[in-house]
């Protein structure tokens, strides 16, 4: 799970997060990486789209959506295919604060294997 304030900075992961996208928790954790840096730039777009979808619709709360994740943070060869469960929190005015994602791997590594 990420939390992602409203300019894509990562505020907040999980220890499952960092190891899922092959970064050391501290590093994903410093208040310095967005979420941009691990999602695929085409898939990105999407990811973009439906989050303002959530900011800018008091009637929808969240969403799913599929995506590959970057492992280690760079473009290369190894990838992860995931789904994301997207929800938007608000304050107490309905106004968007930030977005809990949980990403739920569908596939491993492309080019590794879980066992």
């Amino acid at each position: 799970m990420a939390v992602i304030d409203r300019a894509g900075m990562i505020v907040s992961a999980s220890s499952s997060f960092a190891q899922l996208v092959g970064v050391p928790f501290d590093a994903v954790c410093d208040g310095k990486r967005f979420i941009v840096e691990f999602v695929e730039e085409a898939d990105f777009m999407s990811f973009v789209e439906i989050a303002c979808n959530l900011a800018l619709s008091s009637r929808l709360k969240s969403s799913f959506l599929s995506c590959k994740l970057l492992y280690g943070g760079f473009p290369g060869d190894k990838s992860i295919h995931c789904s994301i469960s997207l929800t938007m929190r608000r304050d107490s005015r309905s106004v968007p604060v930030y977005a809990a994602a949980t990403f739920i791997p569908t596939s491993p590594i492309s080019g590794e294997k879980y066992f």
